[in-house]
């Protein structure tokens, strides 16, 4: 199963101020969230949202 990425539009400001390799470095990381976002990562703080249909994830 495939999900979404919606990022709040001060990360998108903050993304497109970033070098271009760094952008495609954190959107390479992003496509991966898509695929596997329950995936437990070192220094990710992954919470389920509660009470949303479908489910999904906060990223900080």
């Amino acid at each position: 199963m495939r999900y979404e990425i919606c990022l709040h539009p001060t990360a998108v400001n903050f993304l497109n101020k970033l070098s271009q390799k760094t952008k495609e470095r954190l959107i390479s990381k992003m496509r991966v969230l898509e695929d596997r976002p329950k995936l437990k990562r070192a220094g990710a703080d992954i919470k389920k949202i509660r009470d949303v249909d479908p489910e999904a994830y906060m990223l900080r």
